[in-house]
């Protein structure tokens, strides 16, 4: 039986991942009673759960050039004026003040344009640190599993331990990454490319100890020893900070799966459990430096790219990313290129191979947050309405981070005004995000 709902609340966000935990902290600090759900039991979703080590990036610089600067930045080298100057940060405001928490403690490093690298446990603390202290209240263990509409307000139905309950609130974020909410209220989704609906695969991040090797030296030199000794890639190698040694690496694949389906997700995982034990080997054999490694752990949650899209007031494409696209509603900046994990001729014929222009930056707009035809209700993170190659770049932690940031006080907003969230001037979003740091 269904436990009914008591107080309600202004503000439920539905996933403390990248967005929704920055989106929980943005909605509190405007003075909206908060409550966030999560299933896991930490936040940080991807980074802490997924154990993907690195946030990429808070800037606009030639993503081509990242493993250039992060060779010199590992020797403690200068960089030389075209390197330093081709960018500035363009993600600030909350996602900047968790990354400046994390780089006061050593658990993130100070890199000032490219990846940056962090550490899972340090972010799950500071996050709890940061919602907490904004004064949003946190449930884990819970699943949103469903939400209906009576009289003006939202019931949300959870499942726990303690069996189903339901929640009141006045404004709903779903920051799911999964589009859970915002579907069962009705909101039409798409998922994958178009034609075949085929999405980008997920992952399991594995870490292994021991490793003496440079971060710089698999994306320019190891790299590419391994995979002609191998026929295999090395993938994503970050060094986790404040634990020597140890690396976080991005490197399996399970194609044709949909992260959406247990059934899908269960053999997903099984297959990369095997699969993190064979690669760990792999690398002993033919990586020099890892001699004498050895597997940690592979993370709890699959690393998902890619499931659910909403249909939205406005849909972001890929022409707008890479044409750097400003928008009257733009909520935040973003520049990282089109990463689509896909073998597909089209991606080839992407202007610049799929780069947005150094220096340069395309906006997210408001309105790309606004699931068409629903009102009261805001999604923030990889679930905003894009096309299936926008999405490649839009996914990216830190963009993601900083849409969580436009939703929450977007919903606060809209709360203190006693309107919807499609009513809400966007001007006055606008100027309340940048006062309090936001970089649009």
């Amino acid at each position: 039986m269904t436990q009914q709902p008591g107080k309600t609340y202004d503000v439920i966000v539905a996933g403390g991942g990248p967005a929704g935990m920055i989106a929980a902290i943005a909605s509190a600090r405007n003075g909206a009673d908060t409550l966030l759900i999560e299933r896991s039991e930490c936040l940080g979703g991807t980074a802490t759960s997924g154990l993907l080590c690195n946030w990429g990036a808070f800037d606009n610089a030639d993503r081509r050039h990242d493993f250039t600067r992060m060779r010199l930045y590992e020797d403690n080298q200068p960089w030389p004026d075209d390197l330093k100057n081709e960018g500035e940060r363009i993600i600030k405001g909350i996602p900047e003040e968790m990354l400046i928490r994390m780089q006061n403690v050593g658990a993130a490093s100070k890199i000032p344009l490219g990846y940056i690298s962090i550490n899972p446990e340090y972010l799950k603390i500071i996050a709890d640190q940061m919602v907490r202290e904004a004064g949003a209240e946190i449930l884990y263990g819970i699943s949103a599993i469903s939400i209906e509409r009576i009289d003006r307000e939202w019931i949300v139905g959870t499942s726990s331990k303690c069996g189903q309950v339901a929640f009141k609130a006045k404004q709903i974020i779903d920051a799911s990454g999964d589009a859970d909410l915002a579907r069962f209220a009705g909101a039409e989704v798409v998922t994958g490319r178009p034609g075949d609906g085929v999405m980008q695969p997920p992952t399991l991040v594995f870490r292994v100890g021991n490793a003496h090797v440079r971060e710089s030296d698999v994306y320019l030199s190891l790299g590419k020893a391994f995979r002609k000794a191998t026929g295999r890639g090395m993938g994503c190698w970050t060094p986790v900070p404040l634990m020597p040694g140890v690396f976080s690496i991005n490197s399996l694949h399970s194609p044709g799966v949909d992260a959406c389906s247990p059934w899908d997700v269960s053999g997903a995982l099984e297959n990369m459990r095997n699969e993190a034990v064979a690669r760990t080997e792999l690398f002993r054999l033919h990586v020099p430096g890892c001699e004498d490694i050895f597997l940690i752990d592979t993370a709890p949650s699959l690393g998902v790219r890619e499931t659910r899209r909403v249909v939205g007031d406005y849909t972001l494409t890929e022409d707008d990313v890479l044409s750097a696209r400003k928008f009257d509603d733009g909520i935040c900046r973003y520049a990282h290129n089109i990463d689509v994990h896909l073998q597909d001729a089209h991606l080839d014929k992407l202007k610049d191979h799929g780069f947005v222009p150094a220096g340069s930056d395309y906006h997210i707009p408001y309105r790309c947050l606004l699931p068409k035809g629903l009102n009261d209700i805001l999604v923030a993170g990889r679930t905003i309405s894009a096309t299936h190659l926008a999405a490649g770049s839009s996914r990216v932690m830190p963009c993601c981070m900083a849409i969580g940031q436009a939703a929450g006080t977007a919903a606060a907003l809209s709360v203190k005004m006693e309107t919807s969230p499609r009513k809400l001037p966007v001007d006055v979003l606008i100027s309340t995000l940048v006062e309090q740091g936001a970089c649009i």
